[in-house]
């Protein structure tokens, strides 16, 4: 959904359009569907919310992702994006060129 910018003339608006923009790039990026989360809204404030709420619950780490108080996982490096755009760290890389990473905070 692309913004139009020439109806724009409040600097106010044009500051939630751009964070908007902003946040739908990020979410992209995260493999949120923002384009779901924005027809599912009214307002540009409550699709900013909504944005922000969305991301921040993928950015999270999940304790189900850990066992006994570990949270650490071994993958193969074809997964480290996804690992690291849920915001996942790199530990270590194991001789079997196996990647450790940690969504300890």
């Amino acid at each position: 959904m692309d913004i139009s910018w020439t109806g724009l003339t409040d600097t106010s608006d044009i500051m939630k359009a751009a964070k908007k923009e902003a946040l739908m790039a990020l979410a992209k990026t995260m493999g949120i569907k923002a384009e779901i989360i924005i027809t599912e809204h009214g307002s540009i404030d409550e699709e900013i919310k909504a944005l922000e709420k969305a991301i921040e619950q993928k950015r999270i780490p999940k304790k189900e992702n850990c066992l006994n108080g570990n949270c650490q996982r071994i993958c193969e490096e074809s997964e480290l994006p996804n690992y690291l755009g849920q915001g996942w760290r790199v530990q270590a890389v194991l001789p079997s060129g196996k990647i450790v990473v940690s969504n300890e905070p």
